[in-house]
């Protein structure tokens, strides 16, 4: 009680033990390590489900999934879920939720999805805050017709790639959201792109704008030789 730090979710109550996997190292978890803890707090096992028993229950830990970060101080943050590590062509693992979070209460960014599993770099799908970003736009004069003419302004672009950049300059390179391309419409359950908690649905999405992410990557793409 009393020990609080925003962004944590406080540290370790008396008779629970934790700790981070020592097998997984920061560069390996996309910016964390697997949660481990035991005590009386911790469930026996599950119900006739020897399988996971063994996955989840080793040498007296419980392996939660959850990837986190313990301060000096001993307060735990979370940084995503093990489950959903994916891994870039360069083998280097990034937890997209990690990601996605930095950008919860951005004034231009209403929504946000990381990708960049088996490609040589990650790149996010960005909705706009459009009425910030028209109010930006006219301020700089660039005139449009409807969302989809004001994302894919190459000079609002550039200025939605400079909110990322700020975000990305502390973190690994190999985690930095290299190129990004602006969606015109909210994702929405009635397309399916949300789940009934409101959470993105990132296979979906990535079906509806597949052609829209190989631009992405296109244009980075190696340029043909003449032969």
């Amino acid at each position: 009680p009393g020990a609080v730090k925003l962004g944590t979710v406080g540290r370790v109550i008396p008779g629970v033990e934790l700790k981070l996997d020592a097998t997984m190292t920061n560069q390996d978890g996309g910016g964390g390590r697997e949660i481990l803890v035991r005590g009386p707090n911790v469930t026996p096992g599950y119900y006739h489900l020897d399988e996971e028993n063994r996955q989840a229950f080793q040498d007296g830990w419980f392996h939660t999934g959850d990837l986190g970060e313990l301060d000096a101080k001993g307060f735990l943050t979370i940084t995503g879920r093990k489950k959903n590590l994916f891994k870039t062509s360069g083998g280097k693992y990034v937890s997209p939720e990690k990601l996605e979070s930095l950008f919860q209460g951005h004034p231009y960014v209403s929504q946000l999805l990381v990708l960049g599993d088996g490609r040589k770099f990650v790149s996010a799908l960005i909705v706009p805050n459009f009425s910030r970003l028209e109010t930006f736009a006219r301020g700089r004069g660039i005139t449009f017709k409807d969302h989809g003419e004001l994302a894919q302004n190459p000079e609002v672009l550039d200025y939605m790639q400079l909110q990322v950049d700020e975000l990305m300059a502390l973190l690994p390179p190999h985690e930095r959201i290299r190129q990004i391309a602006l969606i015109p419409r909210e994702f929405s359950a009635e397309f399916g792109e949300l789940s009934a908690t409101q959470k993105i649905k990132r296979s979906v999405v990535e079906e509806h704008f597949r052609n829209l992410i190989d631009e992405i990557y296109l244009r980075h793409a190696p340029q043909s030789q003449p032969v």
